[in-house]
């Protein structure tokens, strides 16, 4: 009964653990999700708005101001790191034909302008090129950029279409992000001491990873079930594995979630990873609880074993003294056993031979 009962417990609680472990990896990619949906909600306003500028009927250099005070307005919000805009040659001033960029970036406390005429660099870029072929929004591999500090951060960039009433692509209005920024969201691990996330970019790059913020930036390992895992991270499935974690060392439990951004046809992936050892405590515990019933158990009903032998065979041993005692001759003994059963007929059959 121990043993049946204990294997449904462990079975429940196992299930439920999946269950649980399953809860916090989809949290932690919601998590995720509403952050760069964040990123990717200013970045398709300003492309809205600076859209609406181009069609206004005002100086050029009128729209030119106003759209540099529409970028700046931006970077109010310290979560972006820089606001870029750029053009097809001539689409926003007249005669630009090697086109028109404009990047405010933060510079330590202050923030800068960069105005150049370079469509031959960024026309054929990742923040560019994606998003006017498809004319949807689009979110960048991670790259590197050398700060104002003299350290070097990972960027990524949401860049959005700025079309023009009739639909015609004019040019891009993008959002840069930190990657770390990403890193310190505050994932739930719930009550797991051996649990992390981290986050996968289309194409298996770290974007964040709340154990170990040095990889951000370097490729998912492959082989084994890490191909599997990469190849349900672009293709933007949930799935759950139990695996070796190459962070851990250790049997995981490894959960992927896609995390999707409005307009982005790309999905990006969280995982949730868990020690089995961590995740099976409680299983753990009921089992070395149920084991510790089944030997308390045991040593009870070997003790009521012995208490009703002893009490069973008792009046035997008063019926073996009156036989030994008339042996002896001794007839003086009181041979009486207090039972209704076959002993105690015996006692008192004993009792009237001796008296």
């Amino acid at each position: 009964m121990v043993v049946v009962l204990g294997v449904q417990m462990v079975s429940m609680v196992r299930d439920m653990t999946r269950v649980e472990i399953t809860t916090l990896a989809k949290n932690n990619a919601a998590l995720s999700s509403d952050y760069l949906n964040a990123m990717q909600a200013r970045a398709q306003a300003l492309s809205s708005s600076i859209t609406d500028l181009h069609d206004a009927s005002i100086l050029i250099s009128n729209k030119v101001d106003l759209s540099k005070s529409m970028m700046k307005s931006v970077l109010t919000d310290d979560r972006i790191f820089s606001v870029y805009t750029a053009w097809e040659p001539n689409a926003f001033v007249p005669n630009t034909p090697d086109g028109k960029s404009y990047y405010y970036y933060r510079n330590g406390s202050s923030i800068v302008l960069d105005e150049l005429s370079d469509y031959s660099t960024y026309g054929k870029s990742d923040y560019y090129l994606p998003t006017k072929e498809t004319l949807k929004p689009h979110i960048t591999e991670p790259y590197t950029y050398d700060l104002s500090n003299g350290k070097r951060a990972w960027l990524i960039t949401i860049s959005n279409p700025i079309l023009s009433s009739s639909g015609k692509f004019l040019g891009v209005a993008n959002c840069d992000i930190i990657v770390d920024t990403i890193n310190t969201l505050e994932f739930d691990t719930g009550e797991y001491k051996e649990a992390y996330t981290y986050l996968l970019s289309g194409k298996g790059v770290y974007l964040a990873n709340s154990k170990n913020a040095s990889v951000m930036g370097s490729q998912f390992a492959t082989g084994g079930v890490n191909d599997e895992i990469i190849s349900v991270a672009k293709e933007g499935k949930q799935q759950q594995w139990e695996a070796k974690d190459s962070l851990f060392q250790k049997e995981s439990y490894i959960v992927h979630i896609p995390v999707t951004i409005s307009g982005v046809d790309t999905p990006l992936s969280s995982a949730f990873v868990v020690t089995k050892d961590d995740a099976l405590r409680q299983v753990y515990f009921i089992l070395a609880l149920l084991i510790a019933i089944g030997i308390l158990g045991i040593i009870g009903i070997g003790n009521g074993i012995v208490f009703t032998l002893r009490r069973a065979l008792k009046p035997i041993g008063t019926v073996v003294t009156a036989a030994e005692n008339m042996e002896q001759g001794n007839l003086s003994v009181d041979y009486h056993v207090d039972s209704s059963d076959e002993l105690g007929y015996l006692s008192e059959v004993f009792q009237r031979t001796a008296t």
